[in-house]
């Protein structure tokens, strides 16, 4: 067993001191405590004594000790890729971002869009600052994208006041959190401010080895900027036009780094992303996974600390004692460990270990995940049962699309069909609209393929007959079935290959929600659809 931060477990020593002196005194324990601490241990004479009070809580102390110095097992060795390089994100949160060019605006948009990049880059550690005159911190460097896209998500505009782009103030505070870093990369979103020379940023950019990709969210032609007194004008009550600056472009193209112009499709994103893999270069390395304890010493902590604070008598503590060790905890703190180990070992790609995890979990959310993992798996007759056990509402939707998912697997088109209808009603979703037309086509081509198979078996019967009244019929039959045959042959490589070409455009993502370390769903409409694979 190791602890992360052994140090904390010196301070254990006073109180072990403590414990021996308050074991060893003779005299009124009440000299030890101040009047207002005695006062919250005290007792009446039929309940538990003070003496025992005090050890309660002086081994509660010494197991919060131990929990916060992480006490951790090892649990075995995993390969993992490591990038060279880490990417801090800045959004330029200056009034100009107000502008309406772009819908909603300049910030919605950026703020949509690094949302969605998120799940591209999800091998990397990524920083988000915001700026404007000046430079904040939103987010250390983390690979934790659940957190980043929360905070992204409720980043607002009219939370500060900030006018005007100073970029220099930005590079110097992204320098400053990369440190010592030799490949240092720093993405901007922005509309470029109302600066024509970008000279100094870019000569500290080089000196300080900093790399700049600017994604410029803003068009051309501009629009004005709308707040909550109207529309913007300045001084002399003119109406103020703001577009983009296509100056900064110069920022990216001599730092070594790229200039994106946004589009409405995620074309621009991938286009970032590749050039970001491009700078960065990769090692496999070994990692020893841990699991942590922490949470044992720290229920035991709060058992005792219940006792060491609260009057109860002898006959209630034996009750309780038994109602505890008679509950089965559903979900608590022992399904901490589960959840992390299922989580991770879905994102990579071990479903037969997440399927075990998430099935000693009971809530839906679990549930669906690991009828998600046995779907992984080709398991798609046990995946069905689970998705079957899923009754909670908000579900409903993933549950159906993702069981018409495994029909299909499975060729069952008509129960596919009816789950994706079924899941169309709960709300319009454009990968479950494109499956169930892609079925319904395959269906009626199948049923016109019947027919015709159907009547050119009528026609081969007359066709035997005709052959058998007619001379050397032996040699024209033979000829015929051997026709027959290949074109049969033929015929079932066509079948065969018209079945890949389905089973290719059948878009196979799985609805799936990541269980949280605190145990509640998340339900984010705007996290790609929950198509995380």
């Amino acid at each position: 067993m190791d602890f992360e931060k052994i140090e904390l477990l010196y301070l254990t020593i006073p109180i072990a001191l403590l414990w021996f002196f308050i074991h060893n005194r003779s005299g009124n324990i009440e000299d030890l405590f101040a009047p207002d601490v005695l006062e919250k241990i005290s007792f009446n004479k039929h309940k538990i004594s003070i003496k025992t009070r005090l050890r309660f809580l002086l081994l509660a102390i010494v197991l919060i000790l131990i929990a916060l110095s992480r006490p951790t097992l090892e649990a075995g060795e995993v390969k993992i890729k490591k990038y060279s390089s880490d990417l801090i994100v800045a959004i330029d949160m200056s009034k100009s971002m107000l502008a309406n060019d772009v819908y909603p605006n300049r910030f919605e948009l950026a703020k949509n869009k690094l949302s969605t990049s998120l799940d591209k880059i999800s091998e990397k550690r990524i920083a988000i600052l915001g700026f404007a005159n000046r430079a904040f911190l939103v987010s250390p460097l983390t690979d934790d994208f659940s957190s980043l896209k929360f905070l992204i998500k409720n980043l607002r505009l009219d939370a500060i006041n900030l006018k005007g782009t100073n970029v220099l103030n930005l590079l110097q505070s992204a320098d400053d959190l990369l440190g010592e870093a030799s490949n240092k990369q720093l993405l901007l979103l922005t509309d470029g401010g109302d600066k024509s020379d970008f000279s100094k940023e870019i000569s500290y950019a080089n000196a300080h080895n900093l790399t700049i990709f600017v994604f410029d969210i803003a068009t051309r032609s501009g629009s004005t900027i709308k707040d909550k007194k109207g529309i913007l004008k300045d001084e002399g009550g003119n109406i103020v036009i703001v577009k983009s600056n296509p100056n900064i472009k110069k920022l990216a193209t001599q730092t070594q780094g790229r200039y994106l112009k946004y589009s409405l499709n995620n074309n621009d994103l991938t286009d970032f992303i590749n050039s970001f893999k491009s700078y960065a270069s990769s090692k496999d390395i070994k990692v020893i996974q841990k699991q942590h304890l922490f949470y044992y010493p720290l229920a035991f902590a709060l058992f005792l600390l219940f006792f060491a604070f609260f009057s109860l008598p002898k006959k209630t503590i034996k009750f309780i004692l038994l109602l505890l060790a008679s509950i089965n905890a559903k979900a608590g703190l022992l399904d901490f460990s589960n959840i992390k180990q299922a989580n991770q070992a879905y994102i990579n790609g071990n479903y037969q270990v997440a399927a075990e995890k998430f099935g000693k979990i009971d809530n839906d959310a679990a549930r669906l995940n690991q009828a998600n993992s046995l779907y992984k798996q080709g398991l798609y007759e046990q995946a069905l049962e689970k998705y079957t056990s899923i009754k909670q509402k908000n579900l409903d939707f993933e549950r159906l699309y993702n069981s018409g998912n495994a029909y299909a697997k499975l060729k069952k088109t008509d129960k596919a069909i009816e789950h994706y209808q079924q899941a169309l009603k709960i709300k319009q979703d454009k990968d479950a609209l494109f499956n169930l037309n892609l079925l319904k086509k395959k269906k009626a081509k199948r049923k016109k393929n019947q027919k015709g198979k159907d009547k050119k078996s009528k026609n081969q019967k007359k066709d035997t007959a005709k052959n058998k009244q007619q001379q050397g019929g032996k040699k024209k039959k033979d000829k015929k079935q051997g026709k027959n045959k290949q074109q049969q042959q033929q015929r079932k490589k066509l079948d065969k290959l018209k079945q890949q070409r389905w089973e290719k455009s059948l878009n196979k993502q799985l609805r799936t929600l990541l269980i949280p370390l605190n145990n509640k769903q998340e339900n984010n409409e705007n996290d790609n659809k929950k198509n995380l694979w």
